[in-house]
């Protein structure tokens, strides 16, 4: 399914519960940003975490990109 929007400042953070009902927050690395916005695994990101969330947060995903410029892709509006 959709997946949150990844945001150059901020992170995706995850609360869920263990198998003893504690609480629990997980926050996502740079690597499993990118890999939910569809870079795939072997895109090299900046050793600097701040940089590589910054980059990953600005980017339009892969697949979007793909899909956009596919030749059966969207038209622009007004366009034959």
């Amino acid at each position: 399914g959709p997946a949150p929007t990844i945001l150059t400042n901020g992170d995706v953070r995850w609360w869920w519960r263990d198998r003893d009902g504690e609480s629990k927050i997980s926050v996502m690395s740079a690597r499993e940003l990118a890999l939910l916005q569809t870079f795939p695994r072997n895109y090299k990101l900046p050793d600097s975490t701040k940089l590589a969330h910054k980059l990953v947060g600005n980017a339009v995903p892969p697949l979007v990109a793909e899909l956009l410029l596919r030749a059966d892709g969207p038209r622009p509006v007004g366009r034959g």
